[in-house]
C-alpha cells in the first residue's frame, strides 16, 4: 500500500518519488492518469464559448477538443 501512494504520480517529473513497481501500483497510475486528464477535458469545454462541437486545440493534453453528443 505504502508503494501504491509512493508511486501513484507515475513519473518522476510529475512529482513521483518511485516509479510503480507492482501491477497495483501502475493500475493505481493509470486510474489517477486518466482522472486528472478527464478533469482537464471537462474544465477546457466548460470554459470555451465557441459554437458547434469543436472547442479547438488543448496545448496541455496536445489535442482537439470535441463535445460529446451525450452531455
Amino acid at each position: 500500500m505504502k508503494h501504491c501512494m509512493l508511486s501513484h504520480h507515475g513519473e518522476y517529473e510529475y512529482g513521483s518519488p518511485k516509479l510503480p513497481s507492482t501491477p497495483e501500483a501502475f493500475l493505481l497510475h493509470c486510474a489517477d492518469n486518466l482522472d486528472a486528464k478527464t478533469k482537464m477535458i471537462e474544465e477546457a469545454l466548460d470554459a470555451d464559448s465557441t459554437q458547434g462541437h469543436w472547442a479547438g486545440y488543448n496545448r496541455m493534453l496536445q489535442r482537439n477538443l470535441s463535445r460529446s453528443d451525450f452531455e
